[in-house]
């Protein structure tokens, strides 16, 4: 049955309607609008439909935000004829193509968007209000500097940057208007070795990350677990990915964290685990959670017993390694590290060479951190103070152009503001220091927290 002219909008309006799609108004003269849908800021019409009613009343429509793509037809297959067929399939065509056209646009300028955002927002600490409620730290993250709103990084599997969570100090949080979230993520804790958890929210990562110092990823959403895992296992074939669920067994619509995330994990062949609490009180439902209410044991013997109960099915002579034996050994490895940073007395994340002293910041395994020069070849040999223990100082070495050694007693009181009498003199004795502001701040930092042997 055919659609009258009077009832088109109607049918159609009915067919949004089943998908939470409510438009202002509907019109059908083959024109695109977009509108806000239900959840979106005023203004950001995430919510589009196109709509003919002339021919073959036929029409699409979607949400770019859900990534919802719908198409609707006033005939039925059997009343059209070849021909209405024909158009018909063109009309969905188009549409489909100029919405997937709008969305790229969309999608390329909240990128760029976030990489002038990220530019100017502070290096999130340990005292941010939502990483103290959640007895987390900050792993790499960003922060406005007003209201110490918590941004993450979203980026693809090539790294590049394609969006940003907010998160406020109550736990409230948003995506970055038109940003694509499906199949991205945000990594942390370095390249995987053997092992990568993957899992829902940040904090969530966060508390996995403390307690086995393992590599995670962050995949923000449960609906987004498989996609990120197939990314990533085809970017890493030989990494064991663990899916770390969250217990959402309170939801009257089911526990679609479990669900969600035992699909992915068997997509890729991976391991499941899923928090198990000793109490229902708070009605607790991720690791973080379970770190925070039962410690850091409860979230080990979680993740391992995932992987032991892998381990039970495969031949003993396979040599499967527990979780828990990963976690130690790669606390050794930071524990070495940390040795031999500690014996050089250079300040974490540090390094010198004869090329100069460089500054590498904390990276992700998609996005290694890009070593920046300091300066040339500058060494702290000594801490120096009065009798009285007051006076306190420096002594840093270096050579000039012409390769003349130079020393001097740097007064820390000279390092209390800004710098610019340390940098100032250093360069007058002929120490080459990089011209970026974050180089200078960097080389104050480097002096202030060197600890000679």
């Amino acid at each position: 049955m055919i659609a009258t002219t009077t009832n088109i909008e109607a049918e159609f309006g009915a067919a949004m309607a089943a998908y939470g799609l409510n438009p202002p108004e509907i019109i059908a003269d083959g024109v695109r609008r977009r509108f806000d849908s239900d959840d979106d800021k005023k203004g950001k019409k995430s919510a589009w439909y196109v709509l003919h009613g002339d021919g073959v009343p036929a029409g699409a429509f979607g949400n770019w935000k859900a990534d919802l793509s719908e198409k609707w037809c006033g005939k039925t297959d059997r009343a059209m004829t070849p021909a209405e067929q024909v158009e018909y399939r063109k009309r969905v065509e188009k549409a489909k193509q100029d919405a997937e056209s709008i969305r790229l646009q969309l999608e390329a300028e909240a990128a760029k968007a976030c990489v002038g955002i990220m530019a100017a927002a502070l290096d999130a600490t340990d005292d941010n209000p939502y990483c103290v409620r959640k007895g987390i730290k900050p792993y790499g993250l960003k922060e406005f500097k007003n209201k110490r709103t918590l941004i993450v990084p979203i980026r693809d599997s090539t790294g590049n940057l394609v969006s940003l969570q907010f998160i406020d100090a109550d736990g409230g949080k948003r995506f970055k208007s038109h940003g694509r979230i499906a199949g991205s993520y945000y990594s942390f804790g370095g390249r995987p070795v053997d092992t990568l958890l993957v899992c829902e929210g940040f904090a969530t990562g966060a508390s996995l990350s403390a307690v086995t110092g393992l590599p995670v990823a962050v995949a923000f959403n449960a609906g987004n677990l498989e996609p990120v895992v197939r990314v990533l296992h085809a970017k890493l074939p030989d990494i064991r990915i663990i899916v770390c669920a969250d217990n959402d067994r309170f939801k009257d619509t089911g526990n679609v964290g479990v669900t969600k995330a035992e699909a992915a994990a068997h997509a890729v062949g991976g391991l499941l685990a899923v928090p198990e609490f000793a109490s229902d009180e708070g009605k607790p439902t991720d690791f973080n959670d379970l770190h925070q209410i039962e410690g850091a044991d409860a979230v080990l013997a979680c993740i391992d017993a995932a992987a032991t109960g892998a381990d039970d099915v495969q031949d003993d002579e396979a040599g499967s390694t527990t979780v828990s034996q990963i976690v130690k050994d790669e606390k050794e490895r930071k524990e070495k590290r940390e040795a031999v940073r500690i014996a050089s007395g250079i300040p974490f994340g540090f390094s010198v060479s004869n090329a100069g002293v460089f500054f590498t910041p904390e990276g992700t395994d998609d996005k290694p951190g890009k070593p920046m020069r300091v300066c040339a070849p500058l060494r702290v040999t000594a801490l120096i103070r009065d009798r009285s223990s007051e006076n306190w100082g420096r002594v840093v070495e270096f050579q000039d152009a012409d390769g003349i050694r130079h020393e001097w007693a740097v007064p820390m009181e000279m390092m209390a503001g800004d710098g610019s009498d340390v940098r100032r003199e250093l360069s007058r004795l002929g120490l080459v220091i990089a011209s970026s502001m974050s180089a200078k701040t960097k080389l104050l930092e480097y002096l202030t927290a060197s600890e000679p042997k």
